[in-house]
């Protein structure tokens, strides 16, 4: 197969001459040509696009009426890649080897793991805010409690001397 580079050149060099050429037989034998390599090159490109190996995930889908994940489809892409069917051979052998069993089956394994995970993290959560619920009243209790203590000291007939024992003891036993 010639480079790339080397088509490139060829194919300038292709699309120039006719024009160089007045109207000689030689001006029409070379546009037949190109004509003729541009139709083969396109061709063959098409050829490599349809004859393709890879198969996407929609297209397995549309070929098994199988909605699948990408991870799961993943692992599907490299048994088709190990072997040598192509995509309808294989996507017809895989469906009769119980392919779409064994992937919903795991598909109901992961939705149960799933499923289970969510659950614990909702317990925790419930945990947490039962745990945070707990210390908010713990913690008004005992506001309420220092400001009881706080309006009794205040409506004694107290010097300042005394009141400011009373308050600097109450700061020392909020510490």
């Amino acid at each position: 197969m010639i480079g790339y580079e080397y088509q490139r050149d060829i194919i300038i060099w292709l699309i120039l001459l006719p024009f160089q050429l007045k109207n000689s037989p030689e001006k029409f034998v070379i546009l037949k040509i190109l004509h003729l390599y541009l139709q083969y090159d396109y061709n063959i490109n098409t050829l490599k696009t349809e004859n393709s190996r890879d198969m996407t995930q929609q297209e397995f889908e549309q070929r098994t009426g199988f909605i699948t994940t990408p991870e799961l489809y993943a692992e599907i892409e490299a048994e088709y890649m190990a072997s040598e069917l192509d995509k309808d051979k294989f996507c017809k052998v895989w469906i009769k080897q119980g392919g779409i069993e064994e992937m919903s089956n795991r598909m109901r394994g992961q939705i149960f793991t799933l499923r289970q995970e969510l659950a614990e993290e909702q317990r925790k959560r419930v945990a947490e805010r039962e745990h945070a619920d707990k210390e908010l009243t713990a913690a008004l209790t005992e506001a309420n409690a220092y400001a009881k203590e706080l309006a009794r000291i205040f409506n004694m007939k107290l010097g300042s001397n005394e009141m400011r024992a009373m308050l600097n003891k109450l700061i020392a036993e909020y510490k």
